[in-house]
C-alpha cells in the first residue's frame, strides 16, 4: 500500500497543482469564472416569533450590482411586531458577499458612530451580538452566518467560516466550478425598541429574548447559496 502511494503521490500533486494553475489562469482572463449563478433570495412574508403579534412587513428586493468587491447586498426587509403595547422592529439584509463587520453595516445603513458604544455579548450557543441604546432605542445587531454562530466582527466573521467552511474543503468544488472558494454570505439582523417604557437592561433582556427565537427561526431557513 505504501509502495502504490509512492508511486502515485507525484502525478496526483502534479494534477492537483495543474489545475489550481489552469483555475487561476482562468480567474484573470475569466473574472467571472469560479462564480456560479446566485440562488434568487426573498424574504417570507412573515416570521412567527412567540408572543409578539406580527403587525407588518415591507420586502425589497435588490439586484446585486456587478463590480463590488466588498459587499453585494441581493435583499432586504423590515418586520414590525408588538408585545403588550411595545413595539419592535427588525431589519434584516441578506449579504451574498461581505466582510461581515457589522459595525461598518451600522454606519452605512443605519445609526452611524453610534454603533461605536455598543456592548459585544455572548450566547449560551456561543454566538455574538451587540448591544446599545440611540436616539430612544434599544438595539441589538449581529450577523447570522450560514453556518456556526452569530459574528459581530469582521474577525469573528472569518473566525466562524474558517471553523465551518475550511478552505481545503471548499478546493475541489471550485475547482469544478459548483461553488465559490469562500462563502461570505451574513443575514444582517438589527432589531430595536424603544426603552422610554422600561429600564434599558430590562429592553436588553427582551432583545436578547426576541434574538433567540429570531435566530432560531433562520437557522434552519437561511438562504441556498
Amino acid at each position: 500500500m505504501k509502495g502504490w502511494w509512492k508511486q502515485a503521490r507525484l502525478p496526483f500533486l502534479v494534477l492537483i497543482s495543474l489545475g489550481v494553475l489552469i483555475s487561476l489562469g482562468r480567474l484573470v482572463t475569466e473574472p467571472d469564472w469560479g462564480k456560479p449563478p446566485r440562488t434568487p433570495f426573498m424574504f417570507p412574508a412573515a416570521v412567527p416569533l412567540a408572543g409578539w403579534q406580527s403587525e407588518s412587513v415591507v420586502i425589497s428586493p435588490l439586484v446585486a450590482q456587478e463590480g463590488q468587491t466588498l459587499e453585494i447586498l441581493q435583499a432586504e426587509a423590515v418586520y414590525h411586531y408588538r408585545r403588550n403595547g411595545v413595539p419592535l422592529a427588525i431589519t434584516a439584509r441578506y449579504f451574498v458577499e461581505t466582510t461581515g463587520d457589522v459595525g461598518s453595516f451600522l454606519q452605512r445603513y443605519s445609526v452611524g458612530s453610534a454603533s461605536k458604544e455598543a456592548t459585544l455579548r455572548e450566547s449560551p450557543d456561543g454566538g455574538f451580538y451587540g448591544l446599545f441604546v440611540h436616539a430612544g432605542q434599544a438595539q441589538l445587531s449581529a450577523c447570522i452566518n450560514p453556518r456556526g454562530a452569530s459574528t459581530v466582527t469582521a474577525q469573528q466573521f472569518r473566525s466562524n467560516r474558517e471553523t465551518y467552511e475550511p478552505l481545503p474543503q471548499r478546493l475541489i468544488p471550485w475547482l469544478l466550478n459548483q461553488n465559490y472558494l469562500r462563502d461570505n454570505r451574513c443575514l444582517w439582523t438589527h432589531l430595536s425598541l424603544p426603552v422610554r417604557q422600561m429600564p434599558p437592561e430590562r429592553a436588553y433582556a427582551l432583545l436578547e429574548d426576541t434574538w433567540r427565537l429570531w435566530y432560531g427561526w433562520w437557522t434552519p431557513h437561511f438562504p441556498s447559496p
